[in-house]
């Protein structure tokens, strides 16, 4: 069993020159605000779960970059709805206009899902556990988050 988590933000994978390794008790979840923000920097979150055995394991994502929506085409993300929230089979994403992708995580922050679809096409979710999850709607480097519950 994992005793406590440990997380980090670099600029390179497993860095913490952003933000040092942070004691996260059990907590899954985190929130870090950075400050100043450099843009077009790619940003690394890394998390090290440590066992009663004294072994450490350290995972670090992918990376995020920075991007300052200035000059980007913008898609009206604040309108982005999923609906039904609860679900149990589809979900459907209104709001967006043309093709995006959407990329669902559980609350492990595996990915569970990826696929790019048009608004309004339904979404599969009838395989997943029942549960808490992340939906990223991306489009291009442009991307909002929302929650999902599939019951």
């Amino acid at each position: 069993d994992v005793l406590y988590y440990e997380v980090a933000i670099g600029t390179l994978p497993s860095f913490d020159n952003v933000a040092g390794w942070t004691l996260n008790g059990l907590n899954t979840a985190f929130t870090e605000i950075i400050s100043n923000p450099v843009y077009n920097q790619v940003y690394y979150i890394s998390v090290r779960a440590t066992n009663g055995a004294g072994l450490i394991d350290t995972l670090t994502s992918d990376g995020q970059q920075y991007i300052d929506d200035l000059g980007l085409e913008n898609k009206d993300w604040g309108h982005a709805q999923v609906f039904p929230n609860p679900a149990s089979k589809y979900v459907t994403i209104s709001g967006i206009e043309g093709g995006f992708t959407v990329i669902l995580f559980d609350e492990t922050g595996k990915r569970c899902l990826d696929q790019t679809i048009s608004s309004n096409e339904p979404i599969d979710i009838g395989s997943l556990a029942a549960g808490t999850y992340q939906l990223m709607i991306r489009s291009g480097n442009q991307f909002v988050m929302k929650p999902l519950v599939k019951q």
